[in-house]
């Protein structure tokens, strides 16, 4: 255990002093020290002691070195009673230690929600930002030292009359490139969208691996091989090495264009260049539940940037919406003069953009509950399925087959909520292009049926707007997770 070698208090790491301090008598030690000073039981060379926690409400499951569960779930924002064991993780290379202090995470939410006007209030209760929990969270970090001959192919393209003549060029020059720090989140349980937004994570302040350092702290698990992020991590230097090869400092020059085929090439001979390691990197995290919805904040704990989900509350939006249109209204009825007819033909295109926006929201929505862009994620998943029908098959019996499947489906159904992703809102816009649209072909006499069909096809299109913001609010939240089938059981 790590306890303060002066009264045997629980230490902690003090993100200020950038050491450990005793909770009890405030003194301060090195952490590296402190490390030297543990149980060796608990710590080698190539792994660490950890108790890991699992939720039993959504099966996330988080590691700490000294500190008990909290009583509230940062995954699924669930209040639980946490299920614990003791294991022993493996050493990752280096370390971020938290720059940023639990205030400052705070003071940069309030500055941020300030700007969003119709977020629900209990986003901005001091109590709910109390919720802030500090982790670390696993990566795996790329680097790459090239220094070697590049070979890739050019053409030139020359017109002369009618005819076009084309020159190829094999180039080849010196290549003195190194890259460092490109990351990714070795965790399927943390959104890769996520740690996208809130990267880069500051490596100036990275230092070795200590298991000191988590003293305070959570940290995630690390369940997603090196493997699955190898083949992004060789393009994403190989891109960019093309692209200043092709700048006026490379291969661009006198009207060559190196070939589309360049980023495979360099790809191919970079690979044996790029190795990579397991960082662990700090963010505050902080989780809002409403129903069968969450929405996560997360700040990354070196710079301070910030991403949350920021749901909207309707009734905040249509009082607000209600008294700026009112005076807007009575402006433009004072300076313009609109006749029956503009005024339903302007009612029924605000319906098709409304339309629009609806079924826009809607595909924004289905990537987002996939976990479409989540490399790990995905990955995982397809482990899993592989895993699955792998046990099937392992079954004797064709009745036993198919009451693995029967079994793997219900669970599967009970894995991935269902989303309300029908149209029924939508109709109201519909209902209201379908109206104007008659109206118009009937073009009567009398500009009150022309009136009437605006009023109507605007409170139609009011219906659909409630859809609108009932589906962002899905796309600017979550599902509660469900981790549980992701450990096989």
């Amino acid at each position: 255990m790590y306890e303060c070698p002066n009264c045997g208090g629980d230490l902690r790491f003090d993100i200020a002093s950038q050491k450990l301090k005793c909770n009890h008598c405030e003194s301060s030690f090195d952490p590296y020290e402190q490390e030297k000073q543990a149980d060796a039981v608990e710590s080698t060379d190539d792994e660490y002691q950890v108790t890991v926690f699992t939720c039993p409400e959504c099966g996330a499951e988080i590691e700490s070195t000294n500190l008990s569960a909290a009583g509230f779930c940062s995954y699924c924002g669930g209040a639980v009673v946490f299920s614990s064991r003791v294991q022993k993780e493996k050493r990752p290379a280096k370390i971020i230690p938290f720059r940023v202090t639990k205030e400052d995470c705070r003071k940069s939410y309030l500055s941020m929600i300030k700007r969003t006007p119709y977020t629900p209030k209990e986003l901005k209760d001091p109590k709910y930002l109390e919720r802030f929990v500090g982790f670390y969270l696993p990566y795996w970090s790329f680097r790459s030292k090239t220094e070697r001959e590049v070979h890739v192919d050019g053409v030139k393209r020359t017109r002369r009359g009618d005819y076009i003549y084309v020159d190829h060029y094999h180039l080849s020059g010196k290549l003195d490139a190194s890259y460092d720090g490109v990351s990714y989140d070795a965790s399927s349980s943390f959104d890769d969208g996520i740690s996208q937004r809130i990267a880069p994570f500051s490596t100036k302040n990275m230092v070795d691996f200590a298991p000191s350092f988590l003293l305070g702290f959570y940290a995630d698990t690390a369940d997603v091989p090196v493997e699955i992020y190898q083949n992004e991590a060789y393009t994403t230097i190989a891109k960019d090495i093309v692209r200043r090869l092709l700048s006026s400092q490379g291969f661009q020059k006198g009207g060559i264009k190196v070939e589309s085929s360049a980023t495979a090439q360099i790809r191919n001979e970079i690979a044996g260049d790029i190795s990579s390691e397991r960082m662990m990197f700090p963010i505050w995290f902080l989780t809002y539940r409403k129903g069968d919805r969450i929405a996560y904040s997360v700040v990354n704990g070196s710079t301070g940037t910030i991403y949350s989900d920021l749901p909207i509350d309707s009734g905040r939006f249509f009082r607000a919406s209600l008294l700026f249109a009112i005076p807007i209204f009575l402006l433009l009825n004072l300076i313009l003069s609109l006749s029956a007819q503009k005024i339903l033909i302007f009612s029924m295109l605000l319906a098709v953009f409304t339309i629009f926006l609806y079924a826009m929201e809607i595909r924004a929505i289905h990537r987002k509950e996939k976990r479409k862009d989540d490399t790990g994620y995905q990955w995982k998943q397809k482990d899993e399925a592989k895993s699955a029908a792998a046990e099937a098959e392992d079954m004797q019996g064709k009745n036993m087959t198919e009451e693995y499947q029967r079994r793997s489906q219900a669970k599967n159904t009970e894995r991935v909520p269902a989303k309300n992703t029908h149209f029924t809102e939508m109709l109201g816009a519909v209902f209201a292009v379908l109206l104007s649209a008659l109206i118009l072909f009937w073009n009567p006499v009398e500009d009150l049926f022309f009136y009437l069909g605006s009023v109507v096809s605007l409170l139609s299109i009011g219906i659909t707007i409630l859809g609108v913001i009932k589906k962002y609010n899905n796309f600017a939240t979550r599902p509660v997770p469900d981790f549980f089938t992701k450990k096989g059981e």
